[in-house]
Parts: structure tokens; sequence; C-alpha cells
């Protein structure tokens, strides 16, 4: 069962590194439909996920995908949705340990499914960069991230 786990939670972040988002998208919901505990897969997956963003952004980095210099654009944007997602996050995480998990598992599905709607619809239409959409989608991140996962994203 680890050894599957371990696959999964490889091909999630392999994604999730180069795409950008789904490692949690993806691992927490399975993990919870597996029987696991969503306040036992939650910190899990934020601390590897913290871990594996770093490498991700080093790499992104090096090949020149993004330029994280201190003045740049890329790391300007990095800062807003690594600050807001973390705010985020910490809400969630109050918000979490409140409400029973009946709840907290509602929330999970109800936020996979509507993930996937808004990719659907969303799907062959152009996007334009915007500081507050930048601000708002990082706000939510950050409170969907403890359910699905952090990515608190230096890249």
């Amino acid at each position: 069962m680890n050894f599957l786990i371990g696959i999964i939670a490889f091909i999630s972040e392999y994604q999730d590194s180069g795409l950008g988002m789904g490692y949690g998208t993806a691992l927490a919901p399975i993990l919870i439909i597996m029987g696991y505990h969503p306040l036992k897969v939650i910190p899990a997956i934020l601390i590897s996920q913290l871990a594996t963003d770093i490498a991700a952004c080093i790499s992104h980095h090096k090949c020149n995908n993004v330029d994280l210099k201190i003045n740049s654009r890329d790391f300007k944007i990095a800062s807003v949705l690594g600050l807001v997602s973390s705010a985020g996050v910490i809400l969630s995480v109050i918000v979490a340990l409140k409400i029973p998990r009946w709840l907290l598992t509602l929330y999970i599905g109800l936020l996979v499914f509507s993930m996937g709607i808004l990719i659907l619809v969303n799907v062959n239409k152009p996007m334009r960069l915007s500081w507050r959409k930048i601000v708002g989608i990082s706000f939510l991140e950050g409170i969907g991230n403890y359910i699905n996962p952090f990515n608190l994203k230096l890249c």
C-alpha cells in the first residue's frame, strides 16, 4: 500500500512541478477516498509540497523558465502568490480544525468538482495577467490549499 501511495504522490508531484498545480488537487482526494483522515493527510501533503516546490523553483530558475532575481516581475508575482496563499492557508487551518469531518469532506468534494468545471469552461480562453486576479486566486488557492494542499509557489 505504501508503495502505491508513493507512486501516486510521485506522479502528482511530477505534474505539479511541470504544470504548476495538481499535487494536492490529485493526491488529497485520492488519499481520503482510500480511507485516510483529512486532518492527517493535509499536514503530510503540506510539508512534502513545500520541499518539492522549493526544488521545482530552483530547477525552473536554472532552466530560465522564470527569473527570480529580486526586482524581476516573476519574483514580484511569486511573492504575492506566496504571501497571500499563506494567509489563506492559515485561515483555512483554523476553520478546518473547528468544523466536523463530514463538512470538511463535503468541502473537498465540492472544491475538486468546481475546479474540474472551471477548467472545462475556461479551457480555450486566453488569460491576461492582472494583479487583482493574482491576489484573488492566491487567496482562494490558499484557502483551498489546506484542503487542496499547500502550493506555496516561489516560482
